[in-house]
């Protein structure tokens, strides 16, 4: 039996507490700070109710709501009202009514603040599947508000109110006043109780899904108890990211086979009834290969690359994707390993023996590097306790060691840290002036000689604004001392942090911007001492990015929007890339120094492109137009990462003005040879029986070209995929 002390501090705490066995509708997760109503009773004053809809075939036999009392008005008890819910979603005939006193032992709440309400109700309500409940308060002060939860996104029907009951129905929620927009939210509320049944399935997130591809099984009664409960699609168990009692996000499983397939959710009270989908495999059009939904608003940082090619991708709730080049999801694991927090804090990182490096930020002064096994196990984690993010890295050095820059407001922190890939601290310095960065998203960090032209790699660098004054740290590989930390003038790059960069030749290169001309310039730094080389300027006025430098030493940035130019190590340039309109953001080269990848957009407000030049002439190669989804733009975000073999590009695409609720984002592949038609096997341009008995071939030869499911295994599936990506001929 719980304590009362126990009882009391759920309601004071809010969201999270368990009182029964088994909850069987919540919100808990999804609440916010703003409030709606009042729902509240007072005789010959205020008669207002708010009501709010579930999904449930049992009992209800308590109900927790959470919500805000101004003052400390003296609390008499609260009504708890279930209503039928008509077919279009409206409150109907009241079913069941009672008043609960504040007295009795079933009315917890804190009568210092009583806002949030635990009630237990005298009887059981016998629920048949979608209703409303309300919650009125009676106190001394007519007045109680209730919580918001999903935001701009409410489960099934958005919340319903009525001023007065005697006079009143209900309707959509629209301020006390009736003088905003609808508030299409719900009530931050948990229920309890005794479930018939498994629940059922109202709808799926489209009739036609890929494999790996995201899936939103919307419906009502799947509980709560995700840990002995299963989305089954084609009766395999499915990956999922989130599970709601009337809600669940998921992936279609790789193995499904293609075609229609049963959808069904698996609970201890049974499955639901099937519903059916259609599996598709992978393929888009042009040079698009696939692309993968990340159930997170956005993510920053490239992802990571394995020695197989596998794709590594971390998001803002600290869940890292791994991915077969191929876009087949192989796991998702949760690197904040259970604490509450934020991730993302900087670019995913992969060694020669497949580990994989991310940085993830727990609530708190502290910040936590996390090697990840092959297959996601946590292999170690490293705490700096009282960083306050990352100012760099993780990155990889050149004798296998792990690098990565915390930093903080004051100098507590462990600033550059080395750490073998046993996770053994090799030294730390947290740098003179200590590593801190206003604003600080995480950055790369970079790798170079102490001595022009070279081979030894033997020091450490990073560029951080300690607030006021950007510096560039240099710190010597062997010792961790500090070789020098030069102020140098640099703006905010849009988006990421400003960070200086190495030549072939060990120069350091970075955009600087300084009290001359238009201010803005590429200036290069000798490795040694940090004193300026040279500087090219071509009249830059608004901005420019981050350079990136070929595997020849060519060097290749983005500048004022619209032109992208490429300049040799000695700061000649070379082509300047000048088009008619666009907006053109952080050009990457390939490792085949054939194309370099430039993500954009026509203008502000519309959906992007991503582009791909010649490295020789700056001509246009191909561009990859993106359309609106989901009701927003997609536009691309951050540097493109190339596969080890410069086959494919992946570039991140955000999805702007998204539907609240049902946010999330691409990592897109890009083909960056000249065929992007899956279908063409013979790759002469034409769709015919000649590409039928070329795919053949490949398969009668064991070919992993002839993979056309992508699961590894050669077998008729392929034949049935490719008859499929064939029907979809080609561009």
């Amino acid at each position: 039996m719980r304590s009362a002390t126990y009882i009391l501090a759920c309601v004071l705490g809010g969201s999270g507490c368990v009182l029964a066995d088994e909850v069987v509708w919540s919100t808990l997760d999804q609440s916010d700070y703003y409030t709606m109503g009042p729902s509240c009773y007072l005789p010959g004053f205020e008669d207002s109710e708010l009501a709010d809809d579930f999904f449930l075939e049992g009992q209800v036999t308590r109900v927790y709501w959470e919500g805000y009392a101004g003052g400390s008005p003296e609390t008499y008890g609260a009504f708890v009202r279930f209503y039928e819910q008509t077919p279009e979603g409206e409150p109907a005939e009241l079913l069941y009514e009672v008043f609960v006193d504040s007295d009795d032992a079933g009315f917890v709440y804190n009568p210092v603040a009583p806002g949030n309400l635990d009630i237990t109700l005298p009887t059981p309500f016998e629920a048949t599947g979608w209703h409303f409940v309300s919650v009125q308060v009676h106190n001394s002060f007519a007045y109680w508000q209730v919580n918001q939860a999903n935001t701009g996104a409410a489960l099934h029907t958005a919340v319903r109110w009525r001023k007065d009951r005697a006079t009143d129905e209900f309707a959509p929620f629209k301020g006390e006043h009736g003088n905003q927009g609808v508030h299409n939210n719900d009530v931050t509320m948990q229920l309890w109780g005794v479930p018939a049944g498994p629940g059922k399935i109202d709808s799926l997130s489209g009739e036609a899904l890929t494999r790996s591809g995201r899936i939103v099984v919307n419906g009502g009664g799947f509980g709560e108890d995700e840990a002995n409960s299963q989305l089954l699609i084609d009766a395999i168990p499915a990956i999922v990211v989130s599970w709601q009692a009337a809600e669940i996000i998921g992936y279609v499983p790789e193995e499904a086979s293609l075609g229609q397939v049963e959808v069904r959710v698996q609970t201890p009270h049974g499955d639901t009834e099937a519903v059916m989908l259609e599996v598709e495999p992978r393929m888009l059009e042009g040079n698009l290969r696939w692309r993968f939904a990340i159930e997170s608003d956005y993510t920053l940082h490239n992802p990571g690359i394995g020695p197989n090619g596998e794709v590594y991708i971390n998001d803002l709730q600290g869940r890292v994707y791994a991915l077969t080049a191929d876009g087949a999801l192989l796991w998702i694991v949760d690197a904040l390993q259970g604490q509450v927090g934020g991730a993302c804090e900087g670019p995913v990182v992969v060694a020669e023996d497949g580990t994989i490096y991310v940085a993830v930020n727990p609530l708190g002064p502290t910040v936590q590097l996390v090697a990840l096994n092959p297959d996601g196990s946590v292999k170690w984690t490293h705490t700096d306790p009282f960083a306050k993010t990352v100012a760099g890295g993780p990155a990889i050095g050149p004798e296998g060691d792990i690098y990565i820059a915390f930093e903080n407001m004051v100098p507590t922190n462990q600033g550059m840290v080395r750490l073998t890939p046993e996770g053994q601290v090799v030294w730390m310095n947290q740098g003179q002036p200590y590593l801190y960065e206003y604003g600080g998203l995480g950055a790369e960090i970079f790798f170079g000689p102490t001595e022009l032209n070279s081979d030894v790699i033997d020091q450490v660098l990073i560029t951080v604004d300690h607030d006021t004054q950007r510096y560039i740290h240099a710190f010597d590989l062997e010792s961790g001392s500090q070789r020098f930390a030069e102020p140098v003038f640099g703006l905010q790059d849009a988006g990421l942090q400003t960070q200086v960069h190495v030549g072939h030749d060990g120069k350091l290169i970075m955009p600087e911007f300084v009290a001359a001309g238009l201010g803005w310039g590429l200036q290069t730094f000798d490795p040694d001492d940090c004193s300026r080389i040279w500087r090219f300027d071509p009249g830059i006025a608004s901005g420019m990015s981050n350079p990136k430098v070929g595997v020849d030493g060519s060097i290749y940035f983005n500048w004022d929007l619209l032109r992208t130019s490429k300049v040799s190590p000695d700061g000649q340039e070379i082509w300047r890339h000048v088009p008619n309109e666009g907006i053109h953001s952080r050009a990457v080269p390939s490792p085949n120094n054939d194309l370099l990848i430039v993500p954009g957009l026509p203008t502000y407000g519309v959906s992007g492109w991503i582009k791909a030049l010649d490295v020789e002439t700056g001509a246009q190669v191909f561009i990859e137009t993106l359309e609106d989804e989901n009701g927003g733009r997609k536009v691309p975000e951050g540097d493109a990462i190339f596969s080890h073999d410069g086959a494919s590009a992946y570039v991140y695409v955000d999805i702007l003005g998204d539907a609240p609720g049902a946010q999330y984002c691409y990592l897109y592949a890009v083909a960056t040879g000249e065929s992007g038609c899956a279908a063409d096997v013979n790759g002469d341009g034409a769709l015919n029986i000649l590409d039928f008995v070329a795919f053949q071939n490949l398969f009668k030869a064991g070919d992993p070209g002839a993979d056309c499911t992508g699961d590894g295994a050669l077998n008729i599936l392929d034949f049935v995929c490719y008859q499929a990506v064939f029907g979809a001929g080609c561009p």
